[in-house]
């Protein structure tokens, strides 16, 4: 899902995966996608009350596209416990479909 979120944030055709590609090419400063395991944490950044999986961050990984100091920061992230994440790819490389 992160691979396909990179794509097509470069490709110009997130409209397609339901995201603004308009918020997107604007990245005023960084788009922040987050990527959950199930339908049932997803809601805990945006819902009234207590989060549905308590006090902790329940996503299975991140994409970021934009940033303060470099508006091509490309970074795409895999979690696998509370303090442990692998990075996908290494963000200081420029893009290239399919890398």
């Amino acid at each position: 899902m992160i691979w396909e979120i990179r794509d097509a944030a470069h490709a110009r055709t997130l409209d397609k995966l339901k995201l603004s590609q308009k918020m997107v090419d604007e990245r005023k400063p960084l788009v922040w996608v987050h990527i959950y395991r199930g339908s049932k944490c997803a809601s805990e950044k945006y819902a009234d009350g207590p989060p549905p999986c308590g006090g902790s961050y329940h996503a299975a990984g991140d994409y970021t596209y934009g940033g303060y100091r470099n508006r091509e920061t490309d970074n795409g992230s895999i979690f696998h416990g509370e303090d442990h994440e692998t990075q996908l790819w290494d963000p200081e490389i420029p893009y290239a479909k399919g890398s």
